[in-house]
């Protein structure tokens, strides 16, 4: 029953959303485009994944030793909540998910969550000022 359901609703969810769409035309992009690049660009998304994931074991490092293996599933589970929930409500997302996936007791530290994101945003700031410092006609 709860399969079936999860089923109906998704299929709802894509109905709503091709609905109107030139599907046609869709087939016609999808089969012209290059798919050669999809390899390496997974490639680097799972690298960046495993190399935020060694950044956590670090954060994480006063609680215990964890290793990447266990972390790497939150991370990727935080930024997928990231994308679909507001107000970037995956951080809570992934501090849960490592609780419950650690079998901890303790709880990781809300500040250690906290410094991660403001970490990367610090980071996006900085490239995207870079970004604007080297090609100044495209800033506008």
């Amino acid at each position: 029953m709860r399969l079936w359901s999860s089923v109906l609703i998704s299929a709802f969810f894509l109905w709503l959303a091709l609905r109107g769409q030139d599907l046609t035309q869709t087939a016609r992009s999808l089969a012209d485009a290059h798919y050669g690049y999809v390899l390496p660009a997974l490639a680097l998304y799972f690298t960046g994944v495993w190399v935020r994931a060694l950044r956590w074991r670090v954060l994480l490092s006063p609680m215990g030793r964890f290793p990447v293996s266990s972390l790497f599933p939150v991370v990727v589970i935080g930024y997928m909540a990231n994308d679909v929930l507001p107000a970037r409500m995956g951080e809570v997302v992934r501090v849960y998910v490592f609780r419950s996936a650690s079998g901890s007791r303790k709880r990781p530290h809300w500040a250690r969550s906290l410094l991660n994101d403001c970490s990367t945003q610090r980071r996006c700031f900085c490239c995207w000022r870079r970004g604007q410092c080297l090609f100044p006609s495209t800033a506008r």
